[in-house]
């Protein structure tokens, strides 16, 4: 949710503040989040796993004591678990041969599958977000004639300044997100995640696919808001997913490694739409929907529920 918070304070701080100021201002409101972001480090719970590794069993209590008050449970006491297993973590799968084992034949399947669904998800939505800027200068049926993005002048081509109109498009389809969002929590609680990924991915494949039908700038604009929503959806439980997958030892190299897929995405389908956006829309459309059926397939490779999984480790 915080997510499609952001999104949103950044387009609306981005349709108030650019078009007048310049981005020298944007930058520096949005730097103010740090400040907030640096007094808040400093409130949060160290790990309790991490101070029991190192011994520090009176402050693994306390932290467990406040999580479980905050919760409405009662005290945790010094006989309700066995610290010892949790000293050794530093030797093991984690540190001597996590990337190994991710990759073996146990769980190699589970983390090619996560990597590639977060790379193609990844892609398109940001892939979604730039074409945004887009539509009302191109459409999937050709190039808007007369109102190029890019402008010839003395035979090369620079990019106009986007203006609140942009900021106003984006702004609309970062507020579209949250209740798909909450659709997208409540599904994944109430059915599980598996089942919700089977749900969703179709419908992202129809959304994307139903851009190539040019009916009028209003409809083609409401598509891209769906299909930007859904696929935001799509990660949303894919991110709870993937943590609740791998054990707790390898749980952050295996985190590390899918999420620096969806990095790579995000690079490729921003780059892949700024290259081919005026020159050939239908060639975007054509990738889109490539990435929308693989999502799809792919999501039903992923077998192990984690719905209501408890990690006893």
């Amino acid at each position: 949710m915080f997510w499609a918070t952001g999104g949103i304070f950044e387009t609306a701080l981005g349709y108030f503040v650019l078009p007048g100021l310049g981005y020298k201002y944007q930058v520096f409101f949005t730097s103010l989040l740090c400040l907030a972001s640096f007094g808040g480090s400093w409130l949060l719970l160290e790990s309790p796993r991490w101070l029991l590794s190192r011994g520090q069993v009176r402050e693994a209590l306390g932290v467990l004591n406040q999580a479980s008050q905050a919760n409405g449970k009662g005290p945790v006491g010094q006989m309700d678990f066995n610290p010892e297993p949790f000293k050794n973590d530093e030797d093991g799968i984690s540190r001597t041969s996590g990337l190994k084992w991710l990759l073996g034949a146990e769980q190699r399947s589970v983390t090619i599958v996560t990597s590639l669904l977060m790379f193609s998800a990844t892609s398109l939505y940001f892939s979604l977000i730039y074409l945004n800027t887009d539509l009302h200068i191109i459409n999937f049926c050709g190039v808007g004639a007369g109102n190029s993005k890019r402008m010839a002048v003395n035979g090369t081509e620079f990019c106009r300044v986007l203006g609140k109109e942009d900021y106003r498009d984006l702004l609309i389809t970062s507020v579209v997100e949250v209740p798909v969002m909450l659709l997208g929590i409540l599904a994944a609680d109430r059915i599980g995640r598996i089942k919700t990924f089977k749900l969703v991915s179709p419908l992202v494949l129809i959304s994307v696919t139903l851009l190539a039908v040019c009916v009028t700038s209003v409809t083609e604009e409401l598509q891209l808001y769906i299909s930007r929503g859904l696929t935001d959806c799509f990660l949303l439980v894919l991110w709870v997913y993937v943590p609740e997958i791998f054990p707790t030892r390898v749980r952050n190299m295996a985190v590390g490694l899918i999420n620096t897929t969806g990095k790579l995405g995000a690079v490729f389908g921003i780059v892949f739409v700024q290259m081919f956006a005026m020159e050939n829309p239908r060639a975007i459309l054509g990738v889109f929907i490539g990435v929308s059926l693989f999502t799809f397939a792919a999501s039903f490779l992923l077998k192990k529920e984690t719905k209501d999984l408890q990690l006893d480790e």
